[in-house]
């Protein structure tokens, strides 16, 4: 494994044809940092007026309810931590499969310029 590849600004990668490039990891950092700034408001704040809003943006904060909601059980607190859990791991694994998806198809075509370019300079 490339450990470049963990920075999340990007990295130098090379095409197949052995061009270099810079590759991207943006979105998927910026994603990801979105997410954690969404899912910590909510305990963070100390006014309720704005912790009502974080909670609003946060879909762990907001997963108890739709559970209890969409399946009429009693919330008992295992049941809450449960549900809070999951709403984590549906906004991180959801972040990370989208930021990813973009992430590759910039990369793509950054690769494709960069084989262009080499092309054309080969050419000159």
């Amino acid at each position: 494994m490339n450990i470049a590849a963990l920075n999340p600004f990007g990295y130098e990668a090379k095409t197949k044809n052995g061009n270099t490039y810079k590759k991207t990891n943006n979105w998927t950092t910026g994603l990801i940092a979105a997410s954690i700034v969404t899912e910590t408001m909510p305990y963070v704040l100390k006014n309720p007026k704005a912790k009502l809003i974080a909670s609003s943006f946060s879909i762990s904060k907001m997963m108890p309810d739709i559970v209890a909601i969409s399946s009429g059980l009693k919330m008992t607190p295992k049941l809450k931590a449960v549900a809070i859990g999951f709403g984590l791991l549906i906004t991180f694994a959801g972040d990370v499969i989208s930021g990813r998806w973009m992430d590759k198809v910039i990369n793509k075509k950054r690769a494709e310029k960069a084989d262009k370019q080499a092309e054309l300079m080969k050419n000159a």
